[in-house]
């Protein structure tokens, strides 16, 4: 009972974190948008008339001469960010933890939260070398060299499926959007059936 309240919370726990995301990015569109076009005021309309703008009023509001929004409004965006890296953070550290104790690492597990640990921890997972460790790493953050670190992720994630005991080709659907998010979960929550060599 316990481990279907655990998926259900986990799946729950993606979903408010992808709509979260979602409508952080449309709302801040959506602001700036609505603040670029104010600022494309057209100040040489036929309609307008300047015994009409209080410009007093604009002075005294602080927005005569800069244009730009205050410091704090940047606040809600930041801590919305924070939030959501942190939920992705504890996501995948509790993902890398799970598929660790699934495949009799457990006594490593704790390498799941450590940031670049959790990369070595992956390959163990896998059954990968070292080399994998920092290719996946350095590879990652050097022009060129990323394109082929990026094929390594995707077979680290298939590695990781079959490590699972599902079918590696769900490594696969790391790459698509959406999906991609909850295949992980999935491959660690989720209880797989030996395949063979058939995957």
């Amino acid at each position: 009972m316990s481990k279907k309240i655990t998926k259900i919370g986990v799946l729950v726990f993606t979903v408010l974190i992808t709509l979260l995301g979602f409508n952080l990015a449309f709302n801040t569109q959506t602001f700036a948008q609505s603040y670029e076009d104010d600022l494309d005021w057209d100040w040489e309309g036929e309609d307008w008339d300047s015994s009409d703008y209080d410009f007093e009023y604009e002075w005294e509001a602080g927005y005569g001469d800069t244009q730009e929004l205050p410091a704090w409004m940047g606040l809600p965006f930041f801590i919305c960010s924070c939030l959501i890296g942190l939920g992705m953070y504890v996501y995948f550290a509790l993902v890398i933890a799970k598929l660790a104790e699934k495949t009799g690492h457990k006594d490593k597990k704790i390498l799941a939260w450590i940031p670049l640990a959790n990369v070595y921890l992956m390959t163990v997972i896998a059954d990968k070398p070292m080399w994998w460790v920092f290719l996946l790493i350095v590879g990652s953050a050097i022009p060129f060299i990323n394109l082929v670190a990026f094929v390594f992720w995707i077979l680290l994630w298939m590695e990781l499926a079959k490590a699972a005991k599902h079918p590696k080709w769900f490594g696969i659907l790391i790459l698509v959007p959406l999906i991609g998010f909850f295949v992980p979960g999935y491959l660690a929550f989720v209880e797989g059936k030996e395949v063979g060599t058939q995957s």
